[in-house]
């Protein structure tokens, strides 16, 4: 609460008004959320997927078109490897985001 006021209102009769509570709160809907931009690049793939907006670190998680796991790795300089992938269509899970990708 920022402030608390207390204000008495006379005139036909006596109003009282007490404890009267202001403040702002955060909003809580989604356009209070800053999105991140996520690119992979270049795709179709053949053994490095660049990754623009993930953070060094993240958990990269690839996944192919059963929904089976089939790599997680955390970003390391700004890619993945994906040398030891078969050709194919694969899903690419970053921080809740899905990106689909082709690996020739």
């Amino acid at each position: 609460m920022s402030d608390v006021f207390q204000f008495k209102v006379e005139g036909n009769g006596t109003i009282w008004l007490d404890n009267l509570y202001f403040w702002m709160d955060t909003p809580t809907s989604l356009s209070s959320i800053e999105a991140k931009a996520l690119k992979l690049y270049p795709n179709p793939e053949m053994d490095v997927l660049k990754i623009q907006g993930a953070a060094e670190g993240d958990i990269v998680e690839i996944y192919n078109l059963v929904g089976s796991l089939v790599k997680s790795v955390p970003v390391q300089g700004g890619a993945v490897s994906v040398a030891d992938l078969s050709s194919g269509l694969y899903f690419v899970k970053i921080n809740g985001a899905t990106i689909k990708i082709t690996k020739k």
